[in-house]
């Protein structure tokens, strides 16, 4: 096993900052797409740094089981920062190895809207920190390079939910384990220029959740159904990127 030096053929592709779009999706009722930044830097030494920010562009949720909440015309606004700090093993000429440490913190705003009546608004910020390790495979020389990261993420939510009566916000911490799992391509178009492709399964669940379960009668719902606990997340996205 060696380190990653100045003479590892990854530094052609894990040095670059990139845009992208990716389209998000949970079985049966949430549809997303994000606006993405993404930079990355290895180092001579080994250190590799990921430095990444998200912010939503359009949702969707409908959820075929309860019927009120179909009917409703919900808003969501969300963002995302963080970075990763690893280190890279150079296993061998074509194998690179990366055990890495994330920090990063997210925000999601959900509106509740009924005949252009806003029923209540969700808060949910979290602090999160992940753990993982990247696998990476060069393909063809300076050109092609497939990976695949795996990761697990503890999220501290704080969420606020207001009261359908008297518009007192009700509070609740909860914890949100998330496993994921990161396969993707890149393809050196030019010498500057990259393109990414990559799909992210996430797998979400949480025993610590305690909902207000605040009941909105006018409209036939409760808090607790707009508020995923245990599901499944699916992502694809495609990033361009400028290599340095």
């Amino acid at each position: 096993m060696a380190s990653t030096n100045e003479s590892s053929p990854f530094l052609v592709f894990d040095n670059n900052v990139s845009a992208g779009l990716a389209l998000i999706s949970s079985p049966g009722n949430y549809r997303a797409s994000n606006l993405n930044a993404n930079g990355q830097a290895l180092f001579n030494n080994g250190l590799w740094l990921d430095l990444f920010a998200t912010t939503k562009l359009s949702f969707n949720f409908n959820n075929n089981s309860n019927n009120n909440i179909s009917k409703t015309y919900n808003n969501s606004s969300g963002s995302s920062f963080g970075i990763n700090v690893g280190y890279a093993f150079l296993i061998a000429n074509n194998y690179n190895l990366i055990p890495h440490i994330g920090l990063s913190y997210a925000n999601q705003l959900l509106a509740v809207n009924q005949n252009s009546i806003q029923q209540f608004i969700i808060e949910d910020p979290s602090y999160n920190v992940a753990f993982g390790v990247k696998n990476e495979m060069i393909l063809i020389p300076s050109v092609l390079k497939a990976s695949i990261d795996l990761a697990f993420n503890i999220g501290d939510h704080s969420s606020v939910v207001p009261n359908s009566v008297d518009g007192s916000l009700g509070h609740y911490d909860y914890t949100l384990y998330t496993v994921k799992v990161t396969p993707s391509i890149q393809w050196n178009i030019t010498e500057r220029f990259a393109m990414i492709g990559y799909y992210q399964f996430n797998y979400n669940f949480s025993n610590s959740m305690s909902s207000p379960n605040v009941e909105y009668p006018d409209i036939g719902v409760s808090s607790n159904q707009f508020l995923m606990n245990n599901y499944v997340q699916n992502t694809l996205g495609i990033n361009f990127a400028v290599l340095f």
